[in-house]
C-alpha cells in the first residue's frame, strides 16, 4: 500500500512548481550529458565555439567561450563521465519530479535526502568563491529541503493525531 500526499484538491501549488523545476533540471543534464558526448567526436568542439560565438550576447560572450574551452580540453574519457553524471543526475530528477507529480510521499523524503547531501558541496564551493548564482543555488536547495521537511513533520503530526493521509 502506498501513501500518497494528496490533500483535498490535489497537490499543492508547491509541489507543483517543485516537480516543474526537477523536470527542468533534468532536460538541462540529459543536454549537457548529449553535449558532452558530442565533444567526444573530434571537431565538435570548435564547432561549438562557432555556434556560441553568434548566439551568446556580448556580456555572455566570455563565459560560454570559457566554458567550451575548458570543456574542451577535457579528455574523452572526462567527456564520457561528465555525460554518465548528467544522465545519472537528470534520472534522478525525474524520479523526483514524477513522484510529486503522483503525489507520492517517498518523493518528498528523496528529495529532502538528495538535496541535503548536495549542500555542504553548495558551501564548499561558496568558501572557494562567492558567486549570486552559487548563492541562489544554495538559497533554492535549502529552501526546497526546508519545506519537504515541513510538509513531512507535518503528515508525521497529522497521521500521529489519528486523522491519517490519503492511502
Amino acid at each position: 500500500m502506498e501513501t500518497q500526499i494528496r490533500a483535498p484538491h490535489g497537490p499543492s501549488l508547491t509541489l507543483r512548481l517543485i516537480a516543474v523545476f526537477k523536470l527542468c533540471k533534468a532536460v538541462l543534464l540529459v543536454a549537457v550529458g548529449l553535449g558532452a558526448l558530442q565533444l567526444v567526436r573530434p571537431g565538435m568542439a570548435a564547432l561549438a565555439q562557432e555556434w556560441a560565438d553568434p548566439l551568446a550576447m556580448a556580456s555572455a560572450r566570455r563565459a560560454v567561450q570559457q566554458i567550451i574551452s575548458w570543456v574542451s580540453g577535457l579528455s574523452s574519457k572526462r567527456l564520457e563521465v561528465l555525460a554518465l553524471g548528467a544522465f545519472l543526475y537528470a534520472c534522478l530528477y525525474t524520479v523526483e519530479a514524477v513522484g510529486l507529480s503522483l503525489e507520492k510521499r517517498w518523493a518528498e523524503y528523496l528529495i529532502a535526502i538528495a538535496t541535503l547531501l548536495v549542500v555542504p558541496f553548495e558551501v564548499f564551493a561558496l568558501t572557494r568563491r562567492v558567486s549570486l548564482s552559487r548563492l541562489a543555488a544554495l538559497s533554492v536547495n535549502l529552501a526546497v529541503a526546508g519545506y519537504m521537511i515541513y510538509r513531512l513533520r507535518q503528515a508525521g503530526a497529522t497521521s500521529r493525531t489519528g486523522q491519517g493521509i490519503a492511502d
